[in-house]
């Protein structure tokens, strides 16, 4: 998850390992947009009370279509798209 060409792996490896932790989990729960798939909603969030159970949220499979953005030139295409239309004004 770390790229080998980041500028501090020991920083980087830190800030996985907090997200990671019980705390991190905590934090992300409680004082930021994260809704763990076992736990219920926060206080305050409308919605179902089991995501997951509710169809609304499914876990992400890792395969070929997500890892088709590894492959230098079609991320460069896909950013370049993406780029051009944020960078467009609407009309």
């Amino acid at each position: 998850m770390i790229p080998t060409t980041t500028g501090n792996r020991d920083l980087a490896a830190r800030f996985l390992d907090y997200l990671l932790s019980e705390r991190g989990q905590r934090v992300a729960r409680e004082q930021a947009f994260f809704f763990s798939e076992k736990s219920p909603l926060p206080d305050g969030v409308d919605g179902p009370a089991a995501l997951m159970e509710s169809g609304i949220g499914r876990p992400i499979r890792v395969g070929p279509s997500l890892l088709a953005a590894q492959d230098q030139i079609q991320r460069a295409r896909f950013i370049a798209d993406w780029a051009s239309l944020i960078a467009k004004p609407s009309h």
